[in-house]
C-alpha cells in the first residue's frame, strides 16, 4: 500500500468509515515492515485512522448500557451462583428476590458488596437507583463510597484465589 496516498480526514459517513476500516485492515501488520521509517509512518497512520474510526463508532454504533439487574443475573450465571449464594450481598434471601424482580431498589451497601464480590462495575450497579431526573452527578456523589474506608463494616464474602466468592464464610472488612 502506498502510505503517502493515505489521507487523514474526519470520518463523517458510512462510506468513509468503511474506507477507514479497509485502511486499518491493510495497516494492521505495520509493525512487521522492515524499513524503520516506513514502519513508523504506517504505525502513525494506523493510530490516527483507528482513533477517527473509534470516534465515529462511538457516535453512530453506540452500545447500550447494561441493565443492572440483568448484569447481576448474568454474573450469577457465569459464576454458577444461586440466589441463596448471594443473599449476604443483599441482606437476606428475601431481599435478593425483591431486588432481582424489581420490587426493591438496590442500596449502596448492596451495590458495593456486588461490586467487590462479583466484580460488577459500580457504574452499572448504580444505574439501578437512578431515575430519569437524576444526572451523572448522582454517580459522582456516591463514587467516594466505593473508594472510602467508611464502609469497612459492610459484610462481604471472602474471595478464593481464582477470584470467585467463597460461599462458605462471611468476612468483616
Amino acid at each position: 500500500m502506498n502510505l503517502s496516498a493515505i489521507q487523514i480526514k474526519p470520518i463523517t459517513n458510512q462510506l468513509e468509515f468503511e474506507e477507514a476500516s479497509a485502511i486499518i485492515d491493510s495497516l494492521v501488520d505495520a509493525d512487521l515492515i522492515q524499513d524503520p521509517i516506513e514502519r513508523q509512518k504506517a504505525l502513525n497512520l494506523l493510530e490516527a485512522i483507528a482513533l477517527l474510526a473509534h470516534e465515529y463508532e462511538k457516535k453512530h454504533f453506540s452500545i447500550p448500557k447494561p441493565d443492572p439487574i440483568e448484569a447481576i443475573k448474568e454474573r450469577m450465571e457465569q459464576l454458577n451462583l444461586s440466589q441463596k449464594d448471594v443473599a449476604a450481598y443483599f441482606g437476606g434471601k428475601n431481599r435478593v428476590s425483591e431486588v432481582l424482580s424489581g420490587k426493591r431498589k438496590m442500596t449502596l451497601k448492596m451495590a458495593y458488596a456486588l461490586h467487590v464480590n462479583l466484580n460488577i462495575s459500580p457504574e452499572t450497579l448504580l444505574r439501578a437507583s437512578e431515575t430519569k431526573n437524576q444526572s451523572s452527578a448522582v454517580r459522582k456523589s456516591v463514587k467516594p463510597y466505593f473508594q472510602s474506608k467508611k464502609h469497612k463494616s459492610d459484610p462481604i464474602l471472602v474471595q478464593e484465589p481464582d477470584g470467585s466468592p467463597d460461599k462458605t464464610r462471611l468476612k468483616k472488612k
